[in-house]
């Protein structure tokens, strides 16, 4: 069956994709994968060398189609116009769900952990937020480059407790601080040049319900006509001594043109509209063949690697059954040709670990290869400093000498091994950890807590992978925590995370070939809650 399977009808297939004027559909609800995990890495190194390796084309093909858009709408040719702006949206709109990156689309993002600041403004790392907006003149501000001419809209992201917090040690010969909160503040462009004096702007900030409960505000669009530029924020008026807000980001987005009534079409003697080759589809035509000639390679290199995989798995019927229904739904996606994004999206497991009340998020961490990592503990690299870290929720068999895991469980007694054997699945743990890990932007997830060791507690999330735990239960490399007597919010997150890692747990075990750890039990009897 994978013999059969044409990467050409693939490559097509994925090429359309790319160029669909389609809005992109909502995934479906993610369920835990049941499919072999070889299928499901070499599906996702395909998707990141296919997603990386047409970008560059397609950032050229949307520069081609702004121009196309402008030099239209110039020319009076509104529909050509109208069409050309849907489509270069339409791109952006693919390749900001699928690599999260913003080349296309020209989004600028003003990051709190970029800013330089200036009198009590600081970057608070742990919830990733500019905090000390206490009185008129605290500012923060961006350097910005390769910025694309244009108009562009201004949101700020923010938070703005009821009350402010009282100072920590109250002066008792002063009256008690009036700890009213929020005030104005002015977006502007730094710069003494021409055009910059107009791209100011001011905005009010008042109560969200909390500082870690964000809101936005938009501001007039700014006019942009160079590639360089200094943005900054500044506050021009503090209500109290309470604090303005917490800014968490700015984005500058752009603009929608407002585009004239698209002109009647030209028709034949009979009334009927003429039949046109545009530039658009000229555009069209020229980047599907750069990108064929740009992916053949790699869809070749991926079938082939199925082809291998089919043969291995070749007495697993699970497993050349899902082998099979991979070839069906690519070759049923003929309707429906938006096939990267769907295959990414199958590839993505449930994630475990949302924001929840007093959760924390750090993003752009990257994983960074030391001796002493492990499957489960390991040190990254975010905002400039290195440290380590440890997974909530599950524990990895160490690649050495057999100890019980972070929970205090047996590895042993979990998966009904011998010290050999676990010694065997803690380095398997610690190389899936480094290979997947590396070279990828991850989230981390934190309440701030550490461990005896003083490893950060987080919860890692990958584009791909979703819960990087899970992915580590998954392939039978990880121990499920027991629950444990937490405060009432957290217990119910805990609780939550807890039970979908079990059930993925539970879905690993049952199948026909079990992964990792379950491959090599005997009798293996995971602890029950409560025991």
């Amino acid at each position: 069956m994978i013999a059969r399977w044409s990467a050409s009808i693939f490559l097509t297939l994925l090429l359309a994709g790319n160029v669909a004027s389609q809005t992109t559909p909502a995934p479906a609800p993610a369920t835990a994968p049941t499919e072999p995990p070889d299928l499901i890495q070499k599906r996702q190194q395909f998707m990141t060398r296919a997603l990386t390796g047409s970008q560059l084309l397609s950032e050229q093909f949307a520069k081609a189609l702004a121009a196309l858009a402008r030099e239209a709408g110039v020319a009076g040719d509104y529909e050509l116009a109208l069409k050309a702006q849907q489509r270069r949206e339409t791109l952006a709109a693919l390749y900001s769900s699928a690599l999260e990156g913003s080349a296309i689309s020209n989004v600028i993002i003003l990051r709190a952990a970029e800013a330089r600041v200036g009198g009590s403004v600081s970057h608070d790392r742990a919830k990733d937020v500019l905090v000390g907006w206490k009185a008129v003149g605290n500012v923060a501000s961006w350097g910005v480059s390769r910025i694309a001419a244009g108009s562009y809209d201004v949101v700020i992201t923010y938070g703005v407790a009821d009350v402010g917090d009282p100072p920590s040690r109250p002066n008792p010969y002063l009256a008690a601080p009036d700890l009213t909160t929020g005030g104005d503040f002015e977006f502007y462009e730094d710069s003494s040049l021409s055009g910059a004096a107009a791209n100011r702007r001011t905005g009010t900030v008042s109560s969200t319900g909390g500082w870690g409960e964000f809101s936005t505000v938009t501001l007039p669009a700014i006019q942009l006509t160079r590639t360089n530029a200094t943005f900054a924020l500044k506050i021009t008026k503090a209500k109290g001594e309470g604090g303005v807000m917490h800014l968490k980001e700015i984005r500058l987005t752009p603009a929608k043109p407002v585009t004239a009534e698209a002109a009647a079409p030209a028709l034949d003697e009979n009334g009927q509209p003429l039949p046109q080759v545009d530039e658009l589809t000229k555009l069209k035509q020229d980047h599907l063949e750069r990108l064929r000639q740009k992916l053949m390679p790699i869809s070749v290199d991926y079938t082939g690697k199925l082809s291998s995989l089919a043969t291995t798995l070749a007495r697993n019927a699970e497993a050349v059954e899902d082998l099979q229904n991979e070839v069906k739904r690519v070759e049923r996606l003929g309707d429906n040709p938006r096939s990267l994004l769907q295959l990414r999206d199958r590839n993505r497991p449930v994630a475990t670990a949302a924001l929840a009340d007093g959760m924390h998020e750090m993003r752009d961490a990257i994983y960074v290869a030391a001796p002493e990592n492990t499957g489960d503990r390991f040190m990254v690299a975010c905002n400039g400093e290195t440290f380590p870290v440890r997974l909530m929720w599950v524990s990895c068999p160490l690649p050495g000498p057999v100890t019980p895991g972070a929970s205090g469980q047996d590895p042993a007694k979990y998966f009904g091994l011998n010290d050999e054997d676990i010694t065997a699945i803690g380095i398997m743990a610690r190389d899936f950890t480094a290979e997947y890990l590396k070279e990828k932007p991850l989230r981390l997830v934190t309440r701030g807590l550490k461990d005896p060791d003083g490893a950060l507690l987080v919860s890692v999330q990958t584009e791909a992978l979703g819960d990087f735990a899970g992915a580590l239960v998954d392939n039978g490399l990880a121990m499920v925590h027991q629950p444990v007597a937490r405060a009432r919010a957290a217990k119910l997150h805990e609780d939550a995370a807890l039970t979908v890692l079990r059930e993925r747990e539970a879905a690993a075990k049952s199948r026909h070939i079990p992964p990792g750890a379950w491959s090599r039990a005997s009798d293996a009897t995971p602890a029950t809650p409560g025991t």
